[in-house]
């Protein structure tokens, strides 16, 4: 007891001397400020008396889990209604062209000069993404009408051209932003910028999500067996996806030298080095990616509200129906597969460890190796993809056939673990990073100067 309290306090006191993490934190809080005011800060041309009647309609369904993720601004048509997702879907992009196309693949294997490279284009592509997104969500928008009051009263009053360019580039202009504060996070603040964002998004709208809890409880909407029963749920799924996620199968790995002086007693060679494989590889990637397909047809298909192909599509696939679930789980199964393959390429891992001298007990190095880590990764795929699916799509069919609106979908929760665990992680290494440079400090002042010998 004592060893913890001893090992917590030394802790507390790395964590308060150390002035990178403490500038890194204060950097993360000044940037999520600058993105929950962008959030509130409206399109130019949209009525917002006639947007509060029209809020319901962008806060369910498909829309409402997009709605979320982007922290309640697209509900509130502001600058921010697209959130990075563009970005994230020209990564995506990027990352199934590498697959396909022999050019981009050898520039994610030129280092980092090709890795600039990449990122360029997908700026590039994030650009004509946002604008063509935007320009549709203007016309959906522009061709809506709401009851005000007993008054027909239209969203948008100017009917022209000009409304849908100028919303095109403003969330255009307002996503490159975004991309770029989450590239300034990423580099001086915690974690992964364009994922904090998100999670950052969720957090700011649990309240309003609480809050509608308990509204229709007041209402007699749902009963308060009903908010226990959400609240288990939550909790369990908490512990599970933390489980899962921090699951990992380790190969162990030799290297001849360590084990010709370990013969020799010259190392000991009690702990192996291992090689981590995470049973979900691809993490949250096939999941957003899933569900920006649904939002994408959905966006599409609201386009044309009178075509009666739309409207039979739309009903289709609804949050909640038997096609949604089905495709939604199907759909995210292929992404698992395609994902992992994009993010551990087992051929350049396989190549990897053999130049650098270690092998896996039992496996020949080159070909059986990479061959071993195919049938490795395979099978740990499908593990996690059936993790996704139970996580993403059992709360659906719940809502479903309960008729009651889980406020925490399996998304959600699996983007905040992450997110979670991501930052924890990065202040747990600049702790351990403080607690080394305070022992090596120590150390020199011990050691003391370097003394000249005369001879």
């Amino acid at each position: 007891m004592d060893q913890r309290q001893a090992m917590s306090t030394m802790l507390v006191s790395a964590f308060s001397r150390s002035k990178e993490l403490k500038s890194r934190i204060l950097f993360l809080l000044g940037a999520l400020i600058v993105y929950r005011i962008g959030t509130h800060v409206p399109l130019p041309g949209v009525d917002g008396v006639a947007l509060e009647y029209y809020k319901e309609s962008l806060s369910s369904g498909l829309l409402g889990m997009f709605n979320t993720f982007t922290g309640g601004a697209l509900s509130r048509m502001s600058m921010f209604a697209l959130s990075v997702f563009p970005y994230i879907s020209a990564s995506i992009l990027m990352m199934v062209l590498k697959i396909a196309v022999p050019y981009i693949k050898e520039l994610y294997q030129e280092g980092s000069k090709g890795q600039a490279k990449v990122n360029q284009y997908t700026k590039y592509l994030a650009v004509v993404l946002s604008f063509v997104q935007g320009y549709g969500l203007a016309l959906s928008v522009q061709g809506q009408q709401v009851n005000v009051a007993g008054d027909v009263v239209g969203l948008v009053a100017d009917q022209t051209m000009f409304f849908p360019l100028h919303t095109a580039l403003t969330i255009c202009a307002s996503t490159m932003f975004l991309v770029w504060l989450g590239e300034r996070i990423t580099a001086k603040g915690l974690y992964q910028g364009m994922s904090v964002l998100i999670f950052a998004g969720i957090i700011a709208e649990m309240p309003a999500s609480i809050l509608q809890t308990i509204e229709m409880n007041q209402a007699g909407t749902i009963s308060g067996f009903a908010i226990l029963g959400v609240i288990a749920w939550v909790l369990v799924m908490l512990g599970f996806v933390c489980f899962v996620e921090s699951s990992e199968r380790r190969l162990i790995l030799k290297n001849p030298r360590a084990i010709s002086q370990a013969k020799q007693g010259n190392i000991d060679f009690s702990n192996d080095a291992y090689l981590p494989f995470k049973v979900n590889t691809p993490g949250v990637m096939p999941v957003i990616f899933a569900s920006s397909v649904f939002m994408g047809a959905t966006a599409g298909l609201a386009m044309f509200p009178e075509a009666e192909l739309a409207v039979t599509l739309s009903t289709m696939l609804a949050r909640g129906s038997f096609m949604y679930v089905a495709l939604f789980a199907l759909t995210i199964v292929i992404f698992s597969y395609l994902f992992a393959s994009v993010m551990f390429d087992t051929k350049e891992q396989a190549e990897n460890l053999r130049k650098s001298g270690n092998f896996i007990p039992g496996i020949r190095p080159g070909k059986p190796t990479q061959m071993y880590f195919d049938y490795l990764l395979t099978r740990l795929t499908f593990i996690g993809a059936a993790y996704l699916v139970l996580v993403c799509v059992l709360p659906e069919i719940i809502g479903f056939q309960s008729t009651l609106a889980l406020q925490f979908s399996g998304t959600s929760i699996l983007i905040m673990v992450g997110v979670v665990i991501g930052m924890f992680d990065d202040v747990k290494r600049y702790i351990k990073e403080q607690i080394q440079s305070e022992l090596m400090s120590r150390h020199s002042l011990r050691k003391g100067p370097r003394r000249k010998v005369q001879r």
